[in-house]
């Protein structure tokens, strides 16, 4: 299940063969795909240059150079692929980009739970997300003080994204396992 580090890692993977390339081709080879990258929406991002890809919480966010993004997230199995142009895309792949660098990206999910979406230049990606774990005002006194605020489990309030941004059920398990607290508790 990819969590924040499984993600940063996919985002710095992909960086270097993403970025400056402009997207020759974009293709959804799954229905829940084609739904919310419908043909008129992959024209939009055909020929488009990749400026950047990034990373917020569990999301990642690959900009194009007129202001629009793709917001994609992997769910629970869902990761990159980079095969060669023409190339056999690999099985489950759910979305595929054809680079001008002669590559081509494949979002592959074997359980299609990934999610990819279209942002208008300008649009908010509007993710609800708490800072990141790395942030430098994210102290032991700020979680303690957002902790309190919050009623219930405590692993469940350890999975809320607007808590902490990237914690899954991986790591919020192992922070209570650590604290020897119950997840229940």
């Amino acid at each position: 299940m990819p969590e924040l580090p499984e993600v940063e890692f996919a985002v710095r993977r992909i960086r270097p063969l993403m970025v400056g390339r402009k997207v020759e081709e974009i293709t959804a080879h799954h229905a829940s795909q084609r739904r919310t990258l419908p043909a008129r929406t992959r024209a939009r991002i055909r020929g488009r240059r990749i400026t950047a890809v990034e990373r917020h919480g569990k999301h990642q966010l690959l900009r194009f150079d007129d202001g629009a993004a793709l917001l994609v997230h992997f769910r629970l199995d869902g990761d990159w692929e980079a095969v060669s142009a023409r190339g056999e895309l690999p099985r489950h792949t759910r979305v595929s980009l054809l680079l001008s660098s002669g590559r081509t990206l494949a979002l592959t999910d074997p359980r299609a739970l990934c999610t990819i979406r279209y942002l208008a230049p300008g649009a908010p990606h509007g993710l609800a997300l708490g800072p990141e774990p790395e942030d430098p005002t994210f102290t032991p006194a700020a979680l303690r003080a957002r902790l309190r605020a919050k009623r219930g489990p405590i692993k469940p309030v350890l999975l809320d994204q607007r808590l902490i941004a990237g914690v899954g059920n991986i790591y919020a398990g192992e922070a209570c396992w650590h604290a020897r607290i119950a997840p229940t508790a």
